[in-house]
């Protein structure tokens, strides 16, 4: 095999996680001769160098793939490394990172930049520590780069460091926006090349950390206005969005500066608009307009005129950006004062939408703006309806150049705010409208005409158009087939025979028996093509074909039995379709295969067609599926049908069981044991049946390998590295939560082996999230046992030192669990704020007999005592802390 063949296969199988290992074997172990100018790197440099290429594109779509598959391959090294080769892989990892942020070429940029932001949420060693490396990188990129893409993707990078930092610590969030703030807040200033970045920057930490940045929104409101009217459009455009931002936090804070503010920002704005100002100034200022529209309310009403003639009086303008603008502003005006703009402005704003739709270059924006404006106007549009429609036809079907799709959703959009008014203008404009072919923009129309104006006959036609597609794509395909053996290729549109797929499948069709017959089987051929999106589209929208029919099934007591032998010559039918669609559940292309398990899943009106044996086999084969979500789905699926056919599928299920328990010991890899938890967590949800048999069994097996996973964690070998046996104790401390659900007061006589391992892991704050599925667990044991008095017995100080995981800028998640655990322990938060905490440290220093027996006695005392002396003021802020991390956003908060 030669080098590049060897490379190509190596880049194909990377994107697996599950065959990154088996590319290092086949990379390793093939029989090649290097090229001396291009030696063999390391196995880990390989794959990162492949994953992190990946991200080097512009698509989104394709940024979310690659960040996923980085992802993948970063928890599974770190699964396995500890100590030294953690940091070593680690140091690795940021040094490519860094080399990609630092390098001239902007798609190096963006890879790095989409690498860092999939990185922040992944637990990897020291949580803080990592954010900060990150926050490194993204300041660089700030401080340096120029491309507005690569610093859009370094603002959303960064604002969710912001929030994922705001449940980690504070202190770690306040120090880092007070520093981007005043750093963006310098960089606002003439002839600053910065001055794109800090607009960025200040509109990420507005919405991402509004508490904070409340102290500086006077500056910022003073500043911003250098970055509003600067030459540069882009800069303009990314200055409104964070005016957009500091508004939004303005307006939730009742306070006496907020009309004060509203009002500088409006003066400035008409001092941007002043004669002989520059268009970029007005265009600033058009746009602050624009934003303050959106978020001042009340304050705007008070303006309304001002605003109003703005309108008038810049809208032939020669800047084309400055008349887009003010286009954009006529459905924002429309929303205030409803009956003032209809008397005075109705007809002008007409007469100037008309004259703008009546230009081919800027009809578009008319078209939207036209659309808007008439979800307030409603009926008062009637008497332009004749002109209107004039211009959506030349818009429709123009002379030269391509339909314009804002034209389409605009007649949508007017059918839903007229009504049966216009019913005869969509009658005759609907040919035209079909004539140019399926779109998006189409269906968007069509969708929203045939809810509105339900006598016309918007499906069939819609039909046929979905029909012409596929017949015409069967065809083209065909001839492709034949040209092939010529050495001739002629592309097929895929994208289009999807959307004929996604709407045939999606609209809403009250399709007849003979013609969902026909549709279904034609549907179902498309799941033999070669785009695996094609295929994934066919298998969902059989799905939804079939469930749409079945709900026109006759009641078990309708007395027409013609009724009834016709619905089951179409039952014979549908299980011979679900029979040709369980094809899809054995798919090559993992993505069809989990989006027709999902769509299985949710469509119950397939249930009672897949328990039959020749459907219940693939889904069987899906139980060993490559992919973890599949095998997971498989599971759910095959449990929402147990009791369909118990006999075939509850054997099997309880075989699966077996098998998962036999991974936890065969099984070497750590991931496979952690999925191998997961799973039958997944297994005791979906069917206790499998489980309920052999309880004992399985928690004895469960508890043990609990007990061993928490040794090796906390062994010294463990390092700073996230240990792989942490993701096996957090998973098996959730099985076992799920597992007490199933087994009851059966868990009674395994608590004092459970309990002990539960309190332990409550401990463990180095590893992110273990706590919360801690907690969890323990609320739904002590929920399944009602055993809820003696672990605050045996165990106070652990289960009262809970306390401290209320903070108030912490995980919401994780202190609403705390909470429920603490109201079935019977603790109040704050009466043991102020008067258990001694007697529970007493109680510590006690046998548990002991402090039983003198439980009651001194709770209630503690209790008395804490409601007499504790003032109300108090037991409101008692869950409040003054340490040093809290105090800074809790004084921003006041201010």
């Amino acid at each position: 095999m030669r080098w590049p063949e060897i490379e190509r296969e190596g880049r194909l199988r990377v994107r697996n996680s599950l065959g990154v290992k088996l590319w290092f074997s086949i990379f390793t172990s093939a029989n090649m001769a290097a090229p001396p100018a291009k030696p063999s790197p390391q196995p880990q440099q390989d794959a990162l160098y492949y994953l992190l290429s990946d991200l080097r594109t512009r698509d989104p779509a394709q940024q979310k793939a690659g960040a996923n598959a980085l992802c993948e391959y970063v928890l599974w090294e770190t699964r396995d490394l500890r100590g030294e080769g953690f940091t070593g892989f680690m140091d690795r990892l940021y040094g490519r990172l860094r080399a990609m942020i630092e390098s001239a070429d902007e798609l190096e940029n963006i890879g790095g930049v989409c690498a860092i932001d999939a990185l922040i949420d992944w637990k990897l060693g020291e949580h803080s520590a990592k954010l900060n490396k990150l926050d490194s990188f993204l300041r660089y990129v700030f401080e340096v780069k120029r491309e507005e893409d690569t610093l859009l993707l370094a603002g959303n990078a960064f604002g969710h460091l912001l929030k994922v930092g705001n449940t980690v610590t504070s202190g770690l969030t306040a120090k880092t926006v007070d520093e981007m703030v005043t750093l963006a807040l310098d960089w606002l200033v003439e002839n600053s090349p910065h001055k794109l970045a800090a607009a960025i920057i200040l509109k990420a930490v507005a919405e991402s950390s509004p508490t904070i940045f409340n102290t500086s929104v006077p500056m910022f409101n003073e500043k911003i206005w250098i970055a509003l009217h600067d030459e540069n459009k882009a800069v303009r455009e990314r200055a409104a969005e964070a005016l957009g931002a500091c508004l939004r936090i303005v307006q939730t804070r009742e306070t006496r500066w907020r009309a004060q503010r509203y009002f500088r920002l409006f003066e400035r704005t008409d001092f941007g608009m002043r004669k002989q100002a520059s268009p970029e100034s007005i265009h600033g200022s058009l746009i602050a307009i624009r934003e303050l529209l959106q978020g001042a309310g009340e304050f705007m009403m008070a303006r309304y005129q001002v605003v109003a003639n703005i309108v008038l009086r810049f809208k032939h303008h020669k800047d084309p950006l400055i008349r887009r603008t003010i286009t954009e502003l006529v459905p924002m005006i429309a929303l205030y004062l409803k009956a003032k703009f209809l008397t005075e402005y109705l007809e002008k704003y007409m007469q100037y939408l008309m004259d703008v739709m009546k230009n081919p270059s800027e009809r578009a924006s008319g078209f939207v703006a036209l659309g808007g404006m008439a979800n307030r106007v409603g009926i008062s549009l009637v008497p332009y309806l004749d002109e209107i429609f004039v211009l959506l036809r030349d818009a429709i079907v123009p002379r030269k150049g391509p339909v314009c799709p804002e034209a389409l959703i605009c007649v949508g959009k007017l059918a839903q705010a007229i009504g049966k008014k216009m019913e005869d203008h969509v009658k005759d404009l609907l040919p035209a409208m079909l004539q140019g072919g399926l779109s998006p923009a189409l269906v968007e129309s069509l969708s929203a005409i045939s809810s509105s104006l339900k006598d016309l006959d918007i499906e069939e036609s819609l039909i046929r158009l979905v029909d012409s597609v596929l017949i015409k794509e069967e065809g083209a395909k065909a001839q492709s087939l034949s040209s092939a053996l010529t050495g001739s290729h002629e592309s097929v549109n895929s994208s289009i025979v999807q959307l004929a797929l996604r709407t045939l499948g999606s609209f809403r069709l009250e399709l007849p028996i003979p013609v969902f017959k026909q549709k279904t089987w034609k549907v179902v051929l498309y799941l033999e093509d070669a785009d695996p999106l094609i295929r994934q589209e066919a298998a969902v929208t059989s799905c939804k074909l079939i469930a749409s029919v079945v709900k026109f099934r006759p009641s078990p007591g309708d007395p027409d039995f013609r009724r009834s032998i016709r619905w089951e010559k179409i039952e014979a039918t549908i299980f011979e379709i679900v029979k040709k669609l369980m094809v899809a559940v054995i798919d090559t292309e993992p993505g069809v295969r989990k989006a027709f398990m999902s769509c299985l899943l949710s469509t119950e009106a397939l249930h009672e067609f897949i328990f039959h044996e020749d459907c219940v086999f693939p889904l069987f084969i899906s139980l060993k599926d490559e992919v973890f979500e599949i095998r997971e789905l498989a599971i759910k699926v095959l449990g929402r049908i147990r009791n369909r056919n118990p006999a075939f599928i509850l054997s099997r299920m309880r075989d699966h069981r077996q098998y998962l328990l036999g991974g936890l010991d065969i099984m070497l890899d750590v991931k496979t044991r952690e999925e191998c938890t997961k799973l039958l967590g997944v297994l005791m949800r979906s069917c206790p049946e499998a489980v309920s048999c052999d309880y004992p069994t399985i928690l004895e097996t469960l508890i043990s390998k609990l007990r061993e996973a928490m040794l090796i964690e906390s062994s010294p070998a463990r390092g700073h590295g996230l240990c792989g046996n942490c993701g096996v104790v957090t998973s098996t401390l959730a099985t076992l939560g799920d597992l007490s659900e199933v087994g009851g007061s059966e868990l009674r006589q395994h608590l004092k082996d459970l309990l002990p391992l539960i309190v332990q892991a409550l401990q463990d704050d180095k590893v992110p999230g273990k706590q919360r599925v801690a907690v969890m667990t323990l609320g739904k044991v002590l929920q399944s046992t009602g055993f809820a008095v003696n672990p605050i017995m045996s165990y106070p100080e652990p289960l009262l030192s809970l306390e401290r995981l209320l903070n108030p800028t912490g995980d919401w998640a994780l202190q609403r669990e705390v909470m429920h655990v603490w109201g079935m322990l019977g603790v109040d938060p704050h009466l043991y704020k102020h008067g258990m905490r001694n007697t529970s440290s007493r109680l510590q220093m006690q046998s548990p007999a002991a402090a039983q027996s003198q439980s009651k006695e001194r709770t209630s005392a503690a209790i008395t005592t804490a409601i007499d002396e504790t003032p109300i003021d108090l037991l409101c802020s008692a869950t409040f802390s003054t340490s040093n991390e809290d105090f800074y956003p809790t004084v921003s908060s006041v201010l």
